[in-house]
């Protein structure tokens, strides 16, 4: 289905098949399935298309990614559950960030991490817990979150993994900060990726949490999967 989908946007677009930047004419969706045909597009055209298919608002500056394109060789086919993780990817592959205004009201705006923006979009980064960090540890978005330590000093913690984390994101704007907030907690900031990679070590450094918390975290899961399951039968009702 997904080839025969692909062959039919092709053959309707053929700016797309020759792999020139478009306005975005070549990506289709319906109520549940983004997608994107191989060829170059006009970095625009994909904040429009993440904004229609996910019914966003997301604000932008035109002349911050004035010329920019982005080249895919194979066909993206997305959901509702990974659009979001692959838009941030590919925004950030050309330095931009997906940063969530209002999320209640569907505001997010895409910001040049190298802009005027940039470091206050690291600095003012949402607040997430830990499992909803882990929930997504690939997504590359600016994130804040604090990690409970069990059984190590969090200034031995953060000294013992700082050497690894020096260097990640490339540059100071988009870089990872970790400050002790007392004996048993951390605070990270910085993309989620990056994030996620830093509690990996950590959680390594201090050693497994007590049976209890390590019970709870599977039970949590599974009732914020129910969750979301509800609100999405409750919006398709509707």
């Amino acid at each position: 289905l997904c080839s025969m989908f692909a062959a039919t946007v092709l053959a309707q677009d053929p700016v797309a098949e020759e792999g020139k930047p478009h306005a975005g004419p070549g990506i289709q969706h319906d109520a549940t399935t983004l997608l994107l045909p191989p060829g170059s597009y006009e970095f625009g055209s994909l904040i429009d298309a993440g904004a229609e298919f996910l019914e966003w608002n997301i604000l932008s500056n035109p002349k911050e990614y004035q010329g920019v394109t982005v080249a895919l060789q194979k066909t993206m086919q997305l959901d509702k559950d990974t659009v979001e993780e692959a838009l941030c990817e590919l925004f950030f592959s050309r330095g931009f960030v997906l940063v969530p205004q209002n999320p209640h009201q569907n505001l997010y705006e895409v910001i040049a991490l190298g802009g005027a923006k940039g470091r206050t979009a690291m600095q003012t980064a949402p607040v997430r817990s830990v499992t909803e960090v882990l929930e997504q540890p690939h997504l590359k978005q600016p994130v804040t979150t604090s990690v409970t330590l069990h059984h190590v000093d969090g200034v031995v913690c953060q000294n013992a993994i700082r050497p690894f984390i020096a260097a990640v994101g490339g540059n100071s704007t988009a870089g990872l900060t970790i400050n002790s907030m007392g004996p048993r907690s951390l605070l990270l900031q910085g993309m989620q990726h990056d994030v996620a990679r830093a509690i990996a070590m950590i959680r390594e450094v201090d050693g497994p949490p007590p049976q209890e918390v390590v019970d709870a975290e599977p039970r949590l899961k599974k009732l914020q999967k129910q969750i979301r399951e509800l609100q999405k039968q409750l919006k398709e009702l509707r």
